[in-house]
C-alpha cells in the first residue's frame, strides 16, 4: 500500500462515517414525523 492508497482509504472511511450519520439523522427524523402522524390519526 502506498501513501496515496492510505489517504484514499481514510478519506473513504470519513466519507462513510459522514454518510452514516446523515442517514441516521434522516431515519430518526422520519420516525419522529411518522409517530406524529400516528398520534394525529388516533385522535
Amino acid at each position: 500500500m502506498t501513501n496515496m492508497d492510505l489517504e484514499c482509504f481514510y478519506e473513504k472511511r470519513t466519507c462513510l462515517k459522514r454518510m452514516m450519520s446523515l442517514a441516521f439523522r434522516h431515519y430518526f427524523y422520519f420516525l419522529f414525523l411518522f409517530n406524529l402522524d400516528l398520534k394525529r390519526q388516533s385522535f
